[in-house]
């Protein structure tokens, strides 16, 4: 059995994850999250104002924004903030490097204009 197995086999039991003079994470905890972290996918977060232009009524509408980092093999993920009612976040993908395209869809009878919104997007790095 590998190292590597054995401490993802073997946590850290009975030992306190921080230490109480410093609330440092102890030694045993650091390296045994610092393992679980190297065998991980790369994974960036970003939290962005992105500033979202008209949607028509009834449309479903794709909005790109630049964002600095992003690249084409990452898978993405988008938490939007409370949105206007009737208008909702629909989908999203990373369309070119560093783009990310956002889609909305209008459930309303009237045009909505949100402005700007601060979004929560994570990537992994396929």
């Amino acid at each position: 059995m590998s190292l590597t197995t054995q401490t993802l086999q073997n946590p850290p039991r009975n030992t306190p994850i921080s230490d109480e003079k410093t609330g440092y994470m102890t030694p045993i905890w650091w390296k045994f999250v610092s393992l679980i972290a190297s065998l991980m996918p790369g994974v960036n977060t970003y939290s962005k104002s992105l500033t979202l232009t008209q949607v028509d009524a009834g449309d479903i509408d794709e909005q790109t924004f630049t964002i600095t980092g992003l690249k084409t093999n990452e898978a993405v993920f988008v938490n939007a903030p409370a949105l206007t009612d009737e208008l909702g976040l629909v989908g999203f993908r990373i369309s070119a490097a560093d783009t990310i395209a956002l889609m909305l869809y209008n459930n309303s009878a009237g045009n909505i204009t949100e402005g700007a919104a601060t979004f929560k997007i994570v990537t992994i790095t396929l």
